[in-house]
């Protein structure tokens, strides 16, 4: 859809300035230890969706043909597998990994708790690493605050930033920072 909706753009003279890929695919799960090039990913894009060649800049950034600048996020970090954190690449991963990092004894107690409630790792459920923190943190305002909690924490935050500095650079980026 965003693919047809970009091509469209284009045909009528009109240029986006910037997109943003951003790749947390839950249903493409994979291993930690894998390792996917993010020119891949831009390869995968432009040829998939039709949309013309263009200028590698970076491994993060790209020139397309027509004057977009495409820009690759993934959400991925390359925190080792450690208890309390899902061993999957996603945004949950990064999430985890930085309560992990913060917070150790919390980390030891989701681990376990997933290990005794049947979750071990490597479980596909990526979902259920981050809602155990939320249970043990934030259980009052349930999954709607949770993101928003981990950002308020500094000391997460922190964390956070360090693990999704591309993600960070981006945004900046088109703030105009």
């Amino acid at each position: 859809m965003l693919a047809e909706y970009y091509i469209e753009r284009c045909k009528h003279g009109k240029v986006i300035h910037d997109l943003v890929l951003s790749i947390d695919d839950d249903s493409r799960v994979m291993d930690s230890s894998s390792e996917s090039a993010p020119g891949d990913w831009f390869e995968k894009f432009t040829h998939l969706q039709g949309l013309a060649e263009g200028v590698e800049q970076s491994s993060t950034r790209k020139q397309l043909a027509n004057g977009t600048t495409a820009h690759l996020v993934t959400w991925k970090t390359d925190d080792a597998d450690a208890p309390g954190i899902p061993r999957y690449q996603a945004l949950e991963r990064v999430v985890c990994a930085a309560l992990a990092a913060v917070y150790p004894e919390e980390a030891r107690s989701v681990a376990e708790f997933l290990e005794n409630a049947g979750h071990d790792r490597p479980s596909p459920n990526l979902k259920s690493h981050a809602w155990s923190y939320m249970a043990h943190k934030w259980p009052e305002d349930g999954c709607e605050r949770f993101f928003e909690h981990v950002w308020e924490d500094d000391r997460v935050a922190a964390e956070l930033t360090r693990r999704l500095e591309e993600a960070v650079r981006v945004a900046e980026l088109l703030a105009g920072a």
